[in-house]
């Protein structure tokens, strides 16, 4: 299989990853414990939410009437987006690349079916350029130095095909409850959340498309009957993440009804 290099500045990304970088090798084996307990005062564990953000996603698609053939979930960790991304995208072959060997192996266990996982050095992607409609990034980039974004993305979008769309889950720094959990999240001691602003910028000059917005969990699990009124308001940037739309080049299914 041919590999992608990163162009500079991401190539630097080894070094910096032993200096910098979260191994999540360490917490792999009890990742949903430590998430769980951050999540308790909340009511739910990640589960739920992983689900609810996959839930979402299907909708956009429905909206934009995409229907993926082939998804990339960078940074997929144990596979908790997978499992939800086989449910609502049955037809898709699925892909799972992290820097975490153990957490592949976890994800492995799960059996889902026309999905291959394959290690990231954090350096070379494992995979020729182009082959994915979509590529899913969830909660992966506050993990990674600010500089190393930009070298990043023009990398990923080497993978992506011409009419492919990008899609960035970020934790919302404006809304408190997110910043506290992710204050006290064990994983997310290397945190450096993206406000909407940066990520609007980066993404659209990283795809040469316009990015649209979605903010997403506004409603606590306690009240989930009223899950329906999210998206009516998900141009009010106090959700507790958002959902950041972008499509390869001009691509006309990328709208962009809110913007950061």
């Amino acid at each position: 299989m041919l590999l992608y290099q990163f162009p500079h500045p991401f190539s630097r990304l080894v070094p910096l990853e032993k200096q910098e970088l979260q191994n999540f090798d360490q917490y792999a084996g009890e990742y949903e414990d430590l998430l769980n307990r951050s999540l308790e005062f909340v009511g739910k564990d990640g589960e739920y939410f992983a689900e609810y953000k996959i839930d979402r996603l299907a909708d956009m698609c429905r909206e934009r009437n995409l229907a993926p053939s082939t998804i990339l979930d960078f940074g997929c960790g144990t596979g908790k987006n997978l499992k939800h991304l086989r449910k609502h995208f049955p037809k898709a072959v699925l892909f799972g690349t992290d820097i975490s060997q153990d957490s592949l192996d976890i994800a492995a266990k799960l059996i889902l079916g026309n999905c291959k996982l394959d290690y990231f050095d954090g350096e070379t992607l494992p995979y020729k350029a182009p082959m994915f409609d979509m590529i899913l990034a969830v909660n992966v980039f506050h993990h990674i130095p600010f500089e190393l974004h930009e070298g990043l993305l023009a990398g990923l979008r080497k993978t992506l095909n011409p009419n492919g769309v990008f899609v960035l889950f970020e934790h919302n720094p404006i809304n408190p409850i997110t910043r506290k959990i992710v204050r006290e999240c064990p994983f997310d001691k290397d945190a450096r959340l993206l406000k909407p602003s940066y990520s609007n910028k980066l993404l659209s000059q990283a795809f040469d498309s316009k990015t649209s917005f979605h903010y997403v969990i506004f409603v606590p699990p306690a009240l989930k009957a009223l899950l329906f009124i999210e998206k009516f308001i998900e141009w009010l940037p106090l959700g507790a993440q958002y959902a950041a739309f972008v499509a390869n080049g001009t691509n006309s299914q990328a709208p962009t009804q809110s913007r950061a």
